[in-house]
């Protein structure tokens, strides 16, 4: 029997509930993808604002990732990412786990089946939508870490 289709999926983040876990192949294709993108951007435009950035449509991050991923949980999981590296490097302080801001094997393993939940518009959480301190036992689990 064939899986019902739901158009949200790849907006999987907009709905209340947990984010599916993904394959680490994909996390690593669509960051070397957001690597790639940025690089570019800075050579597009050198003088850009520091909270200038340039983004992409989940059609963009799908072409990335293997035919039957879910794109948004990807996208959504790498954000969450990016955001602990943003914040890094704002307040000085360390990711081990990022060498050369870039993450290892052993973090796009943990990263991939690291409990979410979603946030829909309007709703205000008391809870962050995920564990940090459980991200980073994960990744130290990781026989790269």
């Amino acid at each position: 029997m064939a899986a019902e289709f739901d158009p949200l999926d790849d907006f999987c983040w907009i709905k209340d509930g947990p984010i599916p876990p993904v394959d680490p192949a994909d996390l690593k294709s669509v960051w070397a993808m957001q690597e790639e993108l940025k690089r570019k951007f800075e050579k597009l435009v050198p003088n850009r604002a520091p909270d200038q950035y340039c983004s992409v449509g989940i059609d963009y991050v799908k072409r990335a990732c293997s035919p039957w991923a879910n794109a948004g949980a990807v996208w959504f999981r790498l954000a969450k990412l990016e955001m602990l590296k943003m914040r890094s490097e704002a307040t000085g302080t360390s990711l081990p786990w990022l060498q050369e801001g870039k993450p290892g094997d052993a973090v796009f393993k943990a990263l991939a089946t690291l409990p979410m939940t979603g946030l829909p518009p309007g709703v205000v959480r008391e809870s962050p939508l995920f564990d940090v301190e459980e991200l980073i036992r994960l990744i130290q689990k990781e026989p790269q870490a």
